[in-house]
């Protein structure tokens, strides 16, 4: 797959070097979105390849307590490791209670705090207390069903 994607790009890079000299033809022109599309697929095929062979290396390996499994673990707790913020003044901090305080009180900043003193309508009178819902409970009629349908 390795030979075939570099000889794809090769035979590209000599259409796109020789439309540099002269308009290409119609018939080069096509041949090359040809092989655009070639390559993308190769691309694709190999990226599957790849994602395939290291699951394969994950189920062999992942479960024992192996190098590999130590080394996606560190990996993965550094990747979600935020070491150091920056304040609004641009001063870097990397102690985790100041941290946790400088996230807080930005999102309480987007957040945003409500100044919500006047209703305009009457909840009571939108959610009235003496509705019968019994009827719910029932099962459907053959009229109703037919109604729907139509």
């Amino acid at each position: 797959m390795k030979r075939t994607i570099a000889n794809v790009k090769l035979v590209i890079s000599f259409l796109d070097s020789i439309e540099e000299w002269r308009d290409l033809a119609l018939h080069e022109w096509n041949f090359r979105e040809i092989l655009n599309q070639k390559l993308t697929s190769l691309l694709h095929q190999q990226m599957v390849y790849w994602k395939q062979r290291v699951n394969i290396k994950w189920v062999q390996l992942g479960d024992k307590c192996s190098k590999l499994f130590h080394a996606k673990a560190t990996l993965r707790h550094r990747r979600n490791l935020i070491t150091s913020l920056s304040d609004h003044s641009r001063a870097l901090v990397s102690n985790h209670s100041l941290k946790s305080d400088l996230i807080w009180n930005d999102f309480k900043e987007r957040l945003g705090t409500s100044n919500f003193e006047l209703m305009l309508f009457d909840l009571d009178s939108l959610f009235s207390q003496d509705v019968d819902l019994s009827t719910l409970k029932e099962p459907f009629s053959h009229q109703e069903v037919d109604e729907i349908i139509k």
